[in-house]
């Protein structure tokens, strides 16, 4: 083989090798940009699969680790002052005039745990 063809076999190579991680790129990007809930959804179908399964019990290709220095903190801090301009707080009315509001504090329940969450109302 000539010199001249195996440095363009290298090109060629390397130039596809750098397409297949940009697209590599472009797909995560997507899978992150995702709303959490079809992100949610599609992890679970993922781990239910028998592929998925198989690589987990059988060939210990795939295994569940905890993120170091990752946790719950021990205190949170939630200041009141200012919130509110009356006594007369009615929590049923402010949810009703903000439906919205219901989900995000419920996926703030769920992440800081009801004893916290409740210790907060």
């Amino acid at each position: 083989m000539e010199m001249g063809s195996l440095k363009q076999t290298f090109r060629e190579k390397t130039a596809q090798t750098l397409r297949q991680k940009q697209i590599g790129r472009m797909k995560l990007g997507q899978l992150f940009s995702l709303p959490e809930s079809e992100f949610r959804k599609l992890i679970k179908d993922l781990e239910n699969t028998s592929l998925f399964k198989e690589l987990i019990d059988k060939w210990k290709v795939i295994c569940y680790r905890k993120f170091k220095g990752v946790r719950i903190p021990s205190s949170i801090e939630f200041r009141e002052e200012g919130m509110f301009s009356s006594d007369n707080f009615d929590l049923e009315e402010l949810l009703h005039q903000n439906p919205k509001t219901v989900p995000l504090l419920q996926k703030i329940g769920q992440s800081i745990g009801k004893n916290r969450f409740n210790e907060l109302l």
